[in-house]
């Protein structure tokens, strides 16, 4: 066997670890939208309706899947509902609509939609930076009465 020569060995090493220091730890040319996931608004809009007669349903709690606050339809039906500055890996947003009023108008199943914000429309730029905007979506919501 051949002796290794460890000078050049170290200088190698020596070299390698110079170039690291240079290239690895110091770059700053990357922007934040290389890394990480970037911070959008949703805002899904809609209007719940009765199944069969298409007639509007106030007092609907309205909520996103896995969070206890929501908002309420109005007399006609009508609900918007806002998500500030998420991290959305997919495109679909899990929105549950539950008849917590008892009688007073009705009752009604509680209902999962999933909505694909995919086609969503922008309604408000981005900073160009982690912010992508505003994303607005309308729904139409049909429960079933119990």
């Amino acid at each position: 066997m051949k002796k290794i020569n460890f000078s050049i060995l170290k200088g190698f090493n020596a070299l390698i670890v110079l170039l690291l220091g240079v290239f690895g730890f110091s770059c700053d040319f990357m922007s934040k939208k290389d890394y990480g996931s970037p911070e959008m608004d949703f805002i899904i809009k809609g209007k719940v309706v009765e199944k069969t007669a298409q007639k509007p349903i106030k007092n609907i709690s309205i909520r996103y899947m896995w969070q206890n606050d929501g908002v309420f339809t109005d007399e006609q039906g009508n609900f918007a509902l806002y998500k500030t500055r998420d991290y959305r890996i997919d495109k679909t947003i899990a929105v549950i609509a539950t008849d917590i009023d008892g009688e007073e108008n009705g009752e009604y199943l509680t209902d999962t939609v999933y909505v694909d914000m995919s086609d969503a429309q922008k309604t408000k730029k981005g900073d160009g930076e982690w912010y992508e905007g505003e994303f607005t979506k309308s729904v139409t919501i049909e429960l079933t009465e119990k």
